[in-house]
């Protein structure tokens, strides 16, 4: 750990959207559908594209970052299990980060899912 640097103990995170078929969900960590979080200072059921902007093209992997309380959650479209529109991918993740260290987070803690993007997530 380099000086400046912070090191946090992050919580469970979540992942949204599909996993090996089609259908979006919530899922933990060992890849198991969850249907409700104690603690989530919002709603799940917005991170099923509502964070994205409506007016602009699906483009893969161009992602918003989105700070609800001390929780993180990243999202972009993602069309590489459910190949048609309005699909998307969303990481929660209990820590207040930003858009580098919630995508570390997640390679980490979803390995599997992250794997398969075949195009590259960056920030707006």
């Amino acid at each position: 750990m380099t000086k400046g640097e912070r090191r946090m103990t992050i919580g469970k995170c979540y992942y949204f959207g599909c996993q090996n078929e089609t259908g979006h969900f919530l899922w933990d960590e060992q890849n198991r559908k969850v249907y409700s979080v104690q603690g989530i200072p919002f709603r799940w059921t917005i991170l099923d594209g509502a964070l994205l902007p409506p007016d602009e093209p699906e483009t893969e992997g161009l992602a918003e970052i989105v700070h609800v309380g001390s929780w993180t959650i990243i999202t972009f479209w993602d069309r590489s299990v459910d190949k048609r529109g309005g699909c998307s991918s969303a990481f929660v993740i209990p820590a207040h980060v930003w858009f580098d260290e919630a995508t570390a987070i997640a390679k980490e803690r979803f390995p599997r899912v992250w794997a398969r993007f075949a195009f590259d997530i960056k920030s707006r």
